[in-house]
């Protein structure tokens, strides 16, 4: 269960980033998984009662399958297949894009009342590319850096490096 669960998982993120909501099916069958383990021996890691954005698989699946982060799903297709599949073709205007989604991010995370898993997943994968990529970008808004540090202010240290 606990392999097929991150395959699901994996899966639909993949699916997300290809088109908008595009993993639903992948991440329904995670879900079963998840509630299958939790009534079949209530361990750590599958049980309900865990804090909001505390890392466990049924936080990480509920947020997945929740209208109320449906714009953090957005974000992941957005960032990937409107921002950095056209960093080849037009670097400026993908990065502008980039940096638009980053904003509407922002917003989406100050409408959430509690912390995300979906925001700690993304950042603790994300940090060094969202690092790299912005290093040399000439912002029009002068923001993005507090941006990043407010969505993710435990890598402070890398952005301010990057910037």
């Amino acid at each position: 269960g606990l392999i097929d669960f991150y395959v699901y998982i994996a899966i639909g993120l993949d699916f997300d980033s290809y088109s908008p909501k595009g993993g639903a099916a992948m991440y329904e069958q995670a879900r079963l998984i998840s509630q299958r383990a939790q009534i079949v021996n209530n361990v750590a890691g599958w049980t309900a009662d865990a804090a909001p954005g505390a890392y466990t698989r049924m936080n990480f699946i509920k947020e997945l399958t929740n209208l109320r982060y449906e714009p953090l799903r957005l974000f992941i297709y957005n960032y990937h297949y409107n921002g950095l599949d056209l960093l080849a073709k037009n670097r400026t205007r993908a990065l502008d894009s980039l940096n638009a989604f980053i904003s509407d991010l922002v917003q989406a995370v100050d409408r959430l009342v509690e912390p995300s898993t979906i925001i700690r997943v993304l950042n603790d994968t994300k940090n060094l590319e969202y690092a790299e990529l912005f290093r040399d970008y000439r912002d029009p808004d002068g923001l993005i850096w507090r941006k990043l540090i407010y969505l993710d202010p435990s890598h402070k240290q890398i952005y301010d490096a990057a910037r």
